[in-house]
C-alpha cells in the first residue's frame, strides 16, 4: 500500500487481531487504487504535487473505502447500493483531473 498502513486500517475498522491482516491488506491496495481511479491520477503525481504528502482528504477517502468493503464483503447491500460509500466521493471531488 502507497497511502495507508495495515495499522491505520485496523484502528479505523476497531479491528483486533491478525487473523484477516491478508485480507485487509488487500481490501486497502483496492480502496488505494479505486480512488486513484477515481481521481484519474497516479498517486505519485499527487503526493508530488502536495509536498510530499498525501492529502488528508484523500486518506481519509480510502480508510472509508476500506472499512466499507470490509464491512460489507458482497457486491451490493440490500440497504444502499452506491459506486462509492456516502462521504468517499465528496472527499475525492476537489482532487480529480478534469480532462
Amino acid at each position: 500500500m502507497k497511502v495507508l498502513t495495515l495499522k491505520e486500517i485496523k484502528q479505523n475498522s476497531r479491528i483486533e487481531g491478525d487473523d484477516e491482516d491478508a485480507l485487509l491488506m488487500m481490501i486497502g491496495d483496492t480502496a488505494e487504487e479505486a480512488v486513484a481511479n477515481a481521481m484519474r491520477r497516479s498517486w505519485d503525481e499527487v503526493i508530488r504535487a502536495n509536498g510530499g504528502l498525501v492529502p488528508k482528504p484523500l486518506r481519509h477517502a480510502c480508510l472509508m473505502l476500506a472499512d466499507h468493503w470490509y464491512c460489507n464483503r458482497g457486491a451490493t447491500s440490500s440497504i444502499n447500493i452506491n459506486r462509492l460509500p456516502l462521504g468517499a466521493r465528496e472527499l475525492i471531488s476537489p482532487y480529480v483531473r478534469l480532462l
